[in-house]
């Protein structure tokens, strides 16, 4: 039996040894590193999925409001489907896209924004007066006797992989307004606003002077 000073010497040098052996080390780095690494270049590829589609989104939504603003004849409910569709094929939806499109005025009793119509596709409810109101910080001020296309885009995107980005709704608000005509009508508006009637003109000063 070894006495107990050569046992701890020998010990000793044996954890040395031990701790100046470098073979394996750079297994053993890659071993912790590799699994952030690779959670990292992930990470970098879902946001970067996420903020393309939020700029596709963002296109699209343009697309749609000035191709309506580009509308001279009357706008039917099957119509706004196929820009609802074409939102989505503008915006590589993986997922739900919806849209829902106003026309705008200037309301002469109350000098307000009001609702000549509203359509909402799939389960997007028409704009209410309570969602205009809403809504006031990214409404355009609407001069008397004009109207405003404001059209909103609903698409969800859900990350494809678990990085820790949660699943998120990009909405847009768009307002354009019509080129070509006063209004752009359509088939289910129950009243056609006569934008050039005498009561205009009684508010033209009054808007003026605000706007001014």
């Amino acid at each position: 039996m070894l006495p107990h000073h050569l046992a701890l010497a020998r010990l000793n040098a044996a954890l040395q040894r031990f701790r100046d052996d470098m073979r394996g080390s750079l297994s053993v780095e890659a071993v912790l590193i590799l699994p952030v690494l690779m959670w990292a270049y992930l990470a970098s590829l879902v946001w970067f999925d996420a903020f393309r589609t939020d700029n596709t989104n963002v296109k699209a939504a343009y697309a749609i409001s000035d191709a309506l603003s580009r509308q001279t004849a009357v706008v039917t409910p099957e119509d706004l489907d196929g820009l609802r569709d074409l939102f989505a094929f503008l915006s590589n939806a993986r997922n739900a896209a919806e849209v829902r499109i106003s026309s705008l005025w200037l309301d002469p009793d109350t000098m307000e924004p009001g609702i000549i119509w509203s359509y909402g596709t799939g389960p997007l409810p028409a704009m209410t007066l309570t969602d205009l109101q809403q809504m006031a910080d990214v409404v355009p001020v609407i001069p008397p006797g004009d109207t405003v296309i404001f059209v909103e885009t609903v698409l969800a995107y859900e990350p494809p992989i678990n990085v820790g980005l949660r699943p998120r709704v990009f909405t847009n608000q768009i307002p354009a307004r019509p080129r070509f005509v006063p209004q752009v009508l359509f088939s289910e508006q129950l009243v056609v606003h006569d934008l050039s009637s005498d009561l205009w003109n009684l508010h033209q000063e009054d808007f003026l002077d605000t706007a001014g």
